[in-house]
């Protein structure tokens, strides 16, 4: 992939450099954003100018699926779907395996049905550790699969 510009100042860069990771780690160990095997090749960065806005990754889960994941939109850029943006980046970056989850919070279903996702009830293994920390932490979280935007 290669970078894509979205207006004058706003850039879809799908091949980070390290000065990017460091940024998303910083970001990711202040928040509560999945922070599990993450690695630099699995992200895609928005940025404004230089400044990163909004990042987000795709990793694999099992032999024939993936997660998007760690999705994070800088506070004073939201609502500008951005977010969308993101996603529709990130599933193009998709490695032809058949399967795509994501885990959000409840009260973000809505959203994330917006972008192609349904809710499911049967839980990869993998995100099953996912929905054992919400629990424990309190937080209430879905999984949900991509079907079409």
């Amino acid at each position: 992939m290669k970078v894509s510009l979205l207006t004058p100042n706003l850039l879809i860069i799908p091949d980070i450099n390290d000065s990017d990771f460091d940024f998303i780690q910083k970001v990711i160990a202040s928040t509560y954003l999945s922070y599990y095997e993450i690695q630099k090749t699995q992200f895609i960065v928005l940025k404004d100018n230089e400044e990163i806005i909004a990042f987000g990754r795709i990793f694999p889960i099992g032999e024939n699926e993936e997660e998007l994941g760690t999705l994070w939109v800088k506070e004073s850029m939201r609502g500008q779907k951005l977010g969308i943006t993101l996603m529709k980046e990130l599933i193009k970056k998709k490695k032809n395996k058949p399967h795509l989850y994501l885990a959000c919070q409840k009260e973000l279903q809505t959203y994330y049905e917006y972008a192609g996702f349904q809710k499911i009830n049967t839980i990869p293994e993998k995100l099953h550790f996912t929905q054992q920390w919400a629990k424990e932490n309190g937080y209430s979280f879905v999984v949900m699969k991509y079907l079409s935007a």
